[in-house]
């Protein structure tokens, strides 16, 4: 029997991820404050006999224990058929226990892809993503990135506002790559994933941001980038987090033959 994720020792926890594997894919289901509501998933368009769910665990363990330490983790499955490559990565505003809870959901989730060659899920606080080729730095691309706007709308005096504070999260995530802001009660954030530079990072979020302010005059608008992730809210939907001690860590890989 395959095992897809670990009981958390706080019973809370385990109770909460209970409820949300018995009503996956229903929109914004969830746990307040965990970063485990879901968002997004897509399949490949074809099925590899190779991605089988052995092959799936196998490289999702691999990635659990990164995504563990550092809240990121991007591994490399070799054997004798085709490889399979897997990126996970955490809102950087997350704790590392509801980082990890967030991974296991998005675990849970994506298995249900195999043995499609590829698949990924964003969930409100986590990204997950495996597939047959080394995608890893990839920042854009048309055919999969999307935005989402959510009602009700603001007011006009507000979309201003909007635009000024998605441009301070995109210019700073930039730099740092990741970046909040809030204020008058607009509040925004913006990420790249960890195994981009600062080259991708700036065109993903570029994109993101020309996407996020077409929901414009929408209450909440995201945008689901390959490399990135920016959203805007009505609402604080980020933790309290410092920026300032960042530091920006180069992608490592494993092997397993």
């Amino acid at each position: 029997m395959v095992q897809f994720f670990n009981v958390p020792e706080n019973l809370i926890t385990w109770l909460c991820l209970m409820l949300l594997s018995s009503s996956l894919l229903i929109p914004r289901a969830g746990c307040s404050g965990t970063g485990i509501r879901e968002t997004g998933l897509t399949c490949g368009d074809y099925e590899n006999p190779e991605s089988t769910a052995s092959n799936f665990m196998a490289i999702m363990d691999m990635v659990s224990f990164q995504v563990k330490e550092r809240g990121w983790g991007a591994q490399t499955l070799l054997g004798s058929g085709p490889p399979m490559y897997a990126l996970a990565q955490c809102r950087r505003d997350l704790k590392p226990a509801d980082c990890y809870m967030c991974f296991s959901q998005a675990k849970l989730v994506l298995s249900r892809c195999v043995p499609k060659a590829a698949g990924r899920i964003y969930l409100d606080g986590c990204f997950l993503r495996y597939d047959d080729y080394s995608f890893i730095r990839e920042s854009v691309d048309p055919t999969h990135d999307i935005g989402i706007c959510v009602a009700p709308t603001l007011g006009n005096d507000t979309a201003s506002l909007v635009s000024a504070m998605v441009s301070n999260v995109t210019e700073e995530a930039t730099e740092r790559g990741f970046a909040v802001d809030g204020g008058e009660g607009i509040f925004a954030l913006a990420q790249c994933w960890s195994t981009l530079n600062k080259g991708r990072c700036k065109i993903c979020l570029t994109e993101a941001a020309k996407k996020v302010l077409e929901c414009v005059p929408s209450g909440e608008g995201k945008s689901l980038f390959t490399g990135c992730i920016l959203r805007y809210s009505r609402h604080k939907f980020y933790n309290d987090v410092s920026t300032s001690n960042d530091i920006k860590v180069s992608p490592s890989t494993g092997n397993t033959h």
